[in-house]
């Protein structure tokens, strides 16, 4: 009964954020005549949000939180963003006893110059934390170039490579090296209302190959109606080398689900 009141205060907590954060959106794109001044209107930002609940037994509460973009700031460059944020705790009805199964915040950004359509130079960088696996910290940063197989109105297709450099805490332990970084980024619109995503990042250490993290997402987003609508992903991280805490490995594998509602901005 707790998770459900949870619940219903984080379903209008998040609904007053959206309708905050896009009124303030709105006033700054006017502030500036539209937004074409610098070109913010073209980056189409988009708010989700999810809800896992449980209440039996075993009471369960997921929450996941994100604010993602992409488009052109003006001729010739782009910018895409995101930052999401996960929460899940599980509770015993009996006895009470709670824990904390999910804790994860992930950001990324990065800046692409297209100097040679369909070549761009890119600029990337990438935040993760996650406290169940004991990563306090893991930034990656660096440049590189990419190569667009397919851009129009209807698909994307990219791939991209570049060197790196790694700064991370995992277990305790501090470590900073430098990497390789290979990316993928595919999207189609089906329709005028459903588009369908794909990404894929590999990160190894280039001393190292066999030190590397593998991440990757699918999903659907489709329309419903004011600005409303439903989002599906399916996300999957892999860590070569996890953290070992107290003598015990920890899984080197993470997938998550995701199914919430979408808002744009």
């Amino acid at each position: 009964m707790k998770n459900i009141i949870k619940a219903v205060c984080l379903f209008a907590v998040a609904g007053s954020l959206s309708a905050m954060a896009q009124t303030e959106m709105a006033d700054k794109f006017d502030s500036v005549g539209g937004g074409n001044s610098l070109g913010l209107a073209g980056l189409d930002p988009a708010v989700y949000f999810g809800l896992d609940l449980n209440d039996g037994n075993t009471e369960n509460l997921g929450i996941n939180l994100g604010i993602t973009g992409k488009g052109a700031i003006n001729e010739g460059s782009e910018v895409l963003f995101g930052i999401e944020g996960n929460y899940k705790e599980d509770t015993l009805v009996r006895g009470g006893d709670s824990q904390t199964t999910t804790q994860t915040i992930d950001a990324d950004a990065q800046y692409n110059y297209l100097f040679n359509d369909p070549w761009y130079a890119y600029a990337n960088v990438k935040g993760f934390h996650d406290s169940i696996a004991e990563i306090d910290y893991r930034v990656n940063v660096g440049p590189g170039l990419g190569y667009y197989f397919i851009k129009d109105a209807i698909a994307e297709l990219a791939v991209e490579a570049g060197p790196g450099y790694q700064f991370e805490d995992a277990g305790g332990e501090s470590l900073s090296d430098p990497t390789w970084r290979a990316a993928q980024r595919y999207s189609r619109q089906i329709n005028d209302k459903t588009r369908v995503f794909q990404d894929l990042e590999y990160l190894p250490i280039l001393d190292d190959w066999g030190d590397y993290t593998l991440n990757g997402q699918i999903g659907l987003e489709t329309e419903l109606a004011n600005g409303y609508g439903l989002r599906v992903a399916l996300k999957g991280l892999n860590d070569s080398t996890p953290a070992t805490v107290d003598g015990i490995e920890l899984e080197d594998t993470d997938l998550n689900l995701q199914v919430g509602l979408l808002k744009s901005l």
